[in-house]
């Protein structure tokens, strides 16, 4: 077999340019591609940074490995120690904790479709199932007997960090800085707040804006500085659906109602205050397993149900 040329396997050349060592380190660096035709109505630029063409259709992956990279480096994760971990969030940290040599003990509800079982355990991951519905319950009871690591993707600080370091940093490496304005929709807040972070220091002008869809209950999570919001957009789901259908007839992208929610959010920019700027949106993907995020969502609604008979 033929060794392949010393140039294409430099750690300082981009993914692109290299054999990369692992699937996961794909997640970097994604594209950011300028949206000519779904907004040539419009004077202005609207760059979107393509999360959704990372590994696993989103950047689950990009935060699993900086989450699990960090924890080793500070000593709270050993090596092959198992990874615990709640169903929402395995997708993305089963397959970074695969290839990073950790196991994965994933803890679902009694209701969890099968399909989503199967696919968790195609990857080798085991399946505890909390039979009362209390995951955190469960997986702390799971440290006690196993010793494993539990993961909680929203909470840790190793999220913004994948995404100041990361998606942010390439957002400005990526358009020479030349951005006015950033929208992104908010989960956890680490894609917002890491990016937003990144684009304030190279430019305190930069406005960035937080998007979700219209009926999203609560506040904004508490990893968002406030001050960082210029306008916290709620976009009515046939407003997001536009932009979807939009996307997929102008650009040949199919995205989900989030990311249109989000370019939605950029037009109303384009077409308000902010006329002939430059705005850098992040579209990211779901990669829930099919099946489960819609079986939370029924869970959810029925939830909100008994709350507001209550």
């Amino acid at each position: 077999m033929t060794a392949p040329e010393r140039e294409l396997q430099g750690p300082d050349l981009p993914p692109a340019a290299r054999i990369l060592p692992s699937w996961v380190e794909t997640a970097v660096t994604t594209p950011l591609v300028e949206l000519a035709r779904c907004f040539s109505d419009l004077d202005g630029r609207v760059l979107a940074k393509l999360e959704m063409a990372g590994p696993g259709g989103s950047s689950r992956v990009r935060v699993a490995q900086r989450l699990l990279i960090d924890a080793r480096m500070a000593g709270r994760l050993s090596p092959y120690q198992t990874l615990l971990v709640r169903g929402d969030q395995a997708p993305g940290m089963v397959q970074a904790g695969l290839i990073l040599g950790h196991p994965a003990l994933v803890v679902v509800g009694p209701d969890t479709p099968n399909e989503a079982l199967a696919q968790f355990e195609v990857f080798g991951a085991d399946v505890e199932v909390a039979t009362d519905h209390d995951l955190d319950a469960c997986i702390a009871s799971m440290v006690r007997c196993t010793g494993g690591f539990p993961v909680d993707v929203d909470t840790d600080p190793s999220n913004y960090r994948a995404h100041r370091l990361g998606t942010g940093a390439e957002i400005v490496r990526q358009s020479r800085g030349r951005v006015n304005a950033f929208c992104a929709h908010v989960h956890s807040g680490g894609t917002f707040e890491g990016c937003a972070a990144v684009l304030e220091e190279l430019d305190p002008r930069i406005r960035s804006h937080t998007v979700r869809l219209a009926g999203t209950p609560g506040p904004l999570p508490e990893q968002i500085d406030p001050r960082r919001v210029a306008r916290a957009f709620d976009i009515e789901a046939k407003a997001a659906q536009a932009q979807v259908q939009r996307m997929a007839r102008k650009e040949g992208i199919l995205i989900g109602l989030e990311a249109g929610a989000v370019l939605a959010a950029a037009r109303s920019l384009l077409e308000g205050p902010l006329p002939g700027s430059t705005i850098a949106v992040v579209l990211d993907g779901d990669s829930q397993v099919p099946g489960l995020r819609a079986k939370q969502t029924a869970d959810d609604a029925a939830s909100d149900s008994l709350a507001d008979a209550a």
